[in-house]
């Protein structure tokens, strides 16, 4: 059964190098390029890769069901440039590949934050990324899952047996960059399952997200779980924002005093959950 790696890049030549050290036991490497202007295509072409001419789109899914589609292996396994495959796990996927019947593996992916594993906050954060070619579609909605036909299963939360994601937070100007990005596409996700006055959501959702995240586990890395929840918070906040602007005038008017109400009983409210998760640890 021969298997394909196949990574997406836009001008990743921080990542690529390190990212494709960790592919070459791959049958077939392909790389997705979308016309990028820096040394990413030189960086493939030396680990052998098959470079594949892709258009310039604002998130990866509006074309990663056409590079699948040119991917010749039994099965194909999508790693981002910013990610690493750890050692252990290409034995784990070649005996899957061999052995299985399922059509697809959510793969553990180890997250970090500047230079630290997240293991308290996203861990294991499972990603549908191997798949038996011809059985998956996927929807070009960012972050999407991909529609696939059979079954999916989990490999065990193993972190020797992971992707790892050291580009996840390393750069704050791409990352609050990608938040406004991947915000003006989150607005019709957000309009999917909306219910209520977007104000309401706009209060609720990043701090609810804040603190589920934060006293959910961050708080065990110090300085540096407060600053990634506060990011994750970030990014419902500036897509809740985008999406009240987009359909602000949808809305039904609401007196400044009903406003003023809200935040109060928000604020109250999580200020109860924060004392109450104090309680329950003491």
């Amino acid at each position: 059964m021969k298997i394909t790696a196949l990574v997406h890049t836009r001008n990743e030549e921080r990542w690529l190098e390190g990212c494709l050290a960790t592919l070459t036991w791959a049958d077939e490497l392909l790389v997705a390029d979308m016309s990028s202007t820096d040394r990413t295509r030189e960086i493939a072409a030396r680990y052998g890769a098959r470079i594949l001419e892709m258009p310039v789109a604002p998130i990866v899914e509006h074309v990663r069901a056409m590079a699948i589609a040119q991917c010749s292996g039994d099965w194909i396994l999508i790693v981002d440039a910013d990610e690493r495959v750890t050692p252990a796990l290409p034995a784990k996927l070649r005996d899957l590949a061999a052995t299985t019947k399922s059509s697809a593996f959510r793969i553990p992916r180890k997250n970090y934050f500047f230079d630290e594993w997240m293991e308290h906050v996203l861990w294991p954060d499972f990603q549908v990324r191997f798949l038996r070619r011809g059985t998956v579609d996927w929807p070009t909605e960012i972050h999407s899952l991909p529609k696939v036909t059979g079954t999916i299963e989990n490999l065990e939360a193993d972190p020797l047996r992971a992707l790892e994601h050291p580009g996840a937070y390393y750069d704050m100007d791409v990352v609050l960059s990608k938040a406004i990005r991947y915000g003006q596409s989150e607005v019709s996700r957000i309009g999917s399952v909306l219910k209520g006055p977007i104000w309401i959501y706009v209060l609720r959702r990043p701090i609810t997200e804040f603190l589920g995240r934060y006293f959910g586990g961050g708080w065990k890395h110090g300085i540096h779980g407060l600053m990634q929840c506060l990011v994750m918070a970030n990014y419902q906040f500036v897509a809740a924002i985008q999406y009240w602007a987009t359909h602000r005038h949808q809305e039904v008017a609401v007196a400044p005093h009903l406003v003023r109400r809200r935040v109060a009983v928000e604020s109250v409210r999580n200020a109860l959950r924060t004392l109450r998760w104090f309680l329950l640890r003491r």
